[in-house]
């Protein structure tokens, strides 16, 4: 089966549906400085609680920053710490900005790290696929079919056996997501210029 585009909108719903290639000499700069510290992070980490929290707070950061893009005020207003992650995930996906598949990663990163703070119990990401029905579906299942389904920049290694793994699948999602927020914050930055600031 061919996998589809993570950045693209297949259901004609977003304002953005998909990449142009816009400022990109930029953004492979900005990710070339910024992102690959974290990415050793999330490699060195012995544990997967380490770095399954580590990578859903990198992934929270950009988050906050389209929130922060279109809402400057936010965080005088409501504390952009304050609110709970998933708040934030459903606001963003209300404005149907981006394409759906970005949320449903989003959400479901922000289920497994929930897993991993609140379950003391959990400390490897196999241990999800024991999980409540309800609860795997909304994570260790929604992973799989996620990096099955949607291709990325950052598709994890599949060569060999021990390669295609839990870890990797997640450490994939994540940094497809984060590379998505990154693409469309140009964009997102236009729309609020344009749009929202016209007077």
């Amino acid at each position: 089966m061919e996998k589809k585009i993570f950045y693209t909108d297949y259901e004609d719903e977003s304002i953005f549906n998909g990449y142009n290639g816009e400022f990109q000499t930029e953004i492979l700069r900005d990710w070339n400085h910024e992102v690959p510290s974290h990415v050793k992070v999330f490699n060195e980490s012995k544990e997967d609680r380490n770095a399954v929290i580590y990578f859903a707070l990198f992934l929270e950061f950009h988050i906050n920053r389209s929130i922060e893009t279109l809402f400057p005020d936010f965080d005088n207003y409501l504390g952009i710490s304050k609110t709970s992650t998933s708040t934030k995930i459903n606001l963003l996906a209300s404005f149907r900005l981006f394409p759906r598949q970005i949320f449903q990663a989003c959400r479901c990163v922000n289920n497994i790290r929930n897993e991993f703070a609140h379950e003391f119990s959990i400390i490897s990401l196999d241990q999800l696929k024991i999980l409540p029905e309800n609860r795997k579906k909304s994570t260790v299942d929604k992973l799989i079919t996620l990096t099955t389904e949607y291709e990325g920049d950052y598709e994890y290694e599949t060569h060999t056996e021990d390669s295609d793994n839990l870890r990797n699948r997640y450490k994939s999602l994540c940094l497809n997501t984060i590379t998505a927020f990154r693409i469309f914050q140009p964009q997102l930055i236009r729309l609020r210029d344009e749009r929202i600031d016209r007077k």
